[in-house]
């Protein structure tokens, strides 16, 4: 159970990764550069090391639906913010699992979140394409 103190800090290091996780890929985008960098992961990753595994998931899976409703980007049809949604809450959670603020763990966690990232990105578009 997470104190006061540590409640909020969670809190407001989400809401801080969520709206880097908004304004990042209308930056990148501007300049070309967001469909190879993919900018909203960049923050939600960070995300995933910094706060406790129910707030990992929970940023991770709502950023891109609210993206797609306020921004339009990623589309909702075809389903594409829902394929990212899934992804980064796996990104972020697999991040925040792993690593628990133990900086031996570093690169494990990172590594394996971002390939488990990507699989469960593939896997979500090919069900989805179905």
């Amino acid at each position: 159970m997470q104190s006061k103190d540590g409640r909020l800090r969670a809190m407001v290091i989400s809401a801080t990764m969520a709206a880097m996780g908004l304004v990042l890929p209308i930056a990148f985008h501007a300049v070309g550069l967001g469909s190879k960098f993919l900018p909203m992961l960049l923050p939600l990753l960070l995300n995933g090391f910094l706060v406790p595994l129910p707030w990992a998931i929970a940023t991770g899976a709502l950023v891109p639906l609210l993206s797609a409703v306020t921004t339009g980007m990623p589309p909702l049809f075809p389903p594409v913010a829902l394929s990212m949604s899934l992804e980064c809450a796996v990104l972020s959670g697999t991040a925040a699992a792993i690593y628990r603020g133990r900086p031996s763990r570093l690169w494990y966690a990172l590594i394996t979140a971002i390939l488990l990232g990507r699989v469960t990105s593939l896997g979500a578009t090919w069900l989805l394409a179905r």
